[in-house]
């Protein structure tokens, strides 16, 4: 039996999840439990929520994020995509960042995933890049036009835009 929340999350609008998540005590944090769940549709759909329920560093979810890195490799494109724009909000410790870059290269050299988890996890492959010279050496070969060629056009213009920024050839 699906509880409150998993009924709007399944069936719901996003300006009724956010209301509800943000006026029903205990919400965020079953959001937080379904998010690394296996109880379809709601676990993807409590990621996408979550995202939008959040602050930046929100302390909340800090004591989730092991969760989260721990079933990354684990979900669907969609969900991992959305466990990622979670990621990115947070400032990691070293031991996560490592494994999640890890995942990124994986995810971002692989054609068969959505163009939009490759865009997300190169996202944070870049973010990566600009805080530590040891990621920054890895851009020049994931930047090569056999991984770009297979994104769809908008990702493809996107992504061509930061690696420009970042390797100064705008």
């Amino acid at each position: 039996m699906q509880s409150p929340l998993e009924h709007i999350l399944s069936k719901g609008r996003k300006a009724d999840m956010i209301a509800y998540i943000g006026a029903t005590p205990g919400a965020f944090e079953e959001v937080l439990e379904l998010a690394t769940s296996d109880r379809e549709p709601v676990c993807w759909r409590s990621a996408w929520i979550l995202k939008n329920c959040m602050k930046k560093n929100d302390e909340r979810v800090r004591p989730y994020v092991g969760d989260f890195v721990n079933v990354l490799a684990d979900k669907k494109d969609g969900h991992q995509r959305e466990l990622l724009k979670i990621l990115l909000m947070m400032d990691l410790e070293d031991e996560y960042v490592s494994f999640v870059y890890d995942f990124c290269v994986r995810a971002w050299k692989e054609p068969s995933n959505q163009s939009s988890l490759r865009h997300t996890s190169i996202g944070f492959i870049l973010k990566c890049a600009k805080a530590n010279s040891d990621f920054a050496a890895d851009i020049p070969e994931l930047s090569h036009s056999i991984y770009m060629n297979t994104l769809t056009p908008g990702v493809k213009y996107s992504v061509q835009r930061w690696f420009d920024k970042f390797l100064g050839t705008e």
